[in-house]
C-alpha cells in the first residue's frame, strides 16, 4: 500500500508543489489575470482527463461487492444504530480521524509556506533563494516518495510518521529563527520529507485499515482534515503577524503546530 500510494499520489503533490512557483511566475509578469487563466485552463484539463476516464472495470468491483453483500452488510448493520451516528458516518470514518486529525496538524504547519514565503522572503531578502523553494522540494519529492512508501511497507508507518512530522517541524524552525539561503533549502528537503511524504503515506494507511466498502469514507474524512487545515490555516496564521514582528513568529508557530501532530501519531499508528 505504501509504495503504490507513493506513486499514485507524485501527481497530486508535485502540483501542490509546483504551483505555487508556476502561479508566482504568471503573477509577476502578467499579474492576478495570468495567474487565474491558468489555473483555469488547468481546471478544464483535469475536466478534459475526467471524461476520457474508463471507470468500467471500477463499475465491475462495486457490482461484485453487491452481490457478495458487502455493502448490503453495512448498511444493515447501519439500520441497528442510531439516528446521529447514522448521519456521522454518511460524512466521516470514524477510525480514520486519527491519522486524518495529526496529517491535517502537519498540513496546517505546511501552509504557512503556501500563504506567507512571498512575503516572508521579501521581509528577510531572500526572493531568489525562496524561488528555488518549490523546485527543491519537487526534486526532493519525486527521489524520496517511491522510498519512502517501501520503508513504509516494510518496516512499518511509525518511522515513516515521525521522521517526517520532526523533519518538518524543523525545517519551519530554521527558517524563522535562521533566515538564509542554506536554511531555506533546508526546509524545502525537510517540507518534502514531512508533508510530502506524509500526505501519501497516511492515505495509504486509512485505506489500508478501512474496510473495502468504506474507504471512500475513509479517505473523504482524511481529506476534510488535510483541505480543511489549508483552508483555514492562512486566517489562523496571519494572525499572529504584526508590524514588529513581522512573519517569522507564523513559521515558529508553525513548527509547535507540526510537532502536536507527533503525540497524536504515537497513539494513533500501530507498532
Amino acid at each position: 500500500f505504501g509504495e503504490a500510494f507513493g506513486y499514485f499520489m507524485l501527481g497530486t503533490t508535485i502540483a501542490v508543489g509546483l504551483g505555487p512557483y508556476i502561479s508566482g511566475f504568471f503573477y509577476d509578469n502578467w499579474g492576478s489575470i495570468g495567474s487565474f487563466s491558468l489555473a483555469t485552463s488547468f481546471a478544464f484539463l483535469g475536466l478534459l482527463c475526467i471524461i476520457l476516464l474508463d471507470i468500467s472495470k471500477y463499475e465491475i468491483i462495486h457490482n461484485s461487492e453487491i452481490e457478495n453483500g458487502i455493502v448490503d452488510e453495512d448498511e444493515e448493520a447501519g439500520e441497528e444504530k442510531g439516528t446521529i451516528r447514522r448521519v456521522i458516518d454518511k460524512i466521516f470514518e470514524i477510525p480514520a480521524i486519527p491519522v486524518s486529525l495529526f496529517t491535517g496538524l502537519t498540513s496546517l504547519g505546511y501552509v504557512s509556506i503556501l500563504s506567507f514565503y512571498r512575503l516572508y522572503a521579501v521581509e528577510v531578502d531572500l526572493v531568489g533563494a525562496f524561488s528555488l523553494f518549490f523546485i527543491i522540494y519537487s526534486i526532493v519529492l519525486v527521489a524520496s516518495r517511491p522510498i519512502a512508501g517501501r520503508i513504509q511497507d516494510n518496516y512499518g508507518d511509525r518511522i515513516i510518521c515521525f521522521t517526517g512530522i520532526i523533519a518538518q517541524a524543523i525545517g519551519l524552525f530554521l527558517v524563522a529563527w535562521m533566515p538564509s539561503a542554506l536554511t531555506v533549502f533546508i526546509c524545502a528537503v525537510c517540507a518534502a520529507l514531512g508533508f510530502g511524504t506524509l500526505n501519501s503515506a497516511c492515505t495509504a494507511i486509512v485505506t489500508r485499515d478501512t474496510l473495502p466498502n468504506r474507504r471512500p469514507y475513509a479517505i473523504s474524512t482524511f481529506f476534510i482534515f488535510c483541505d480543511g487545515t489549508m483552508g483555514f490555516g492562512p486566517a489562523l496564521l496571519g494572525s499572529f503577524v504584526s508590524a514588529t514582528s513581522g512573519y517569522a513568529p507564523v513559521y515558529f508557530i508553525s513548527s509547535f503546530i507540526t510537532l502536536l501532530a507527533l503525540p497524536i501519531a504515537f497513539f494513533a499508528l500501530k507498532k
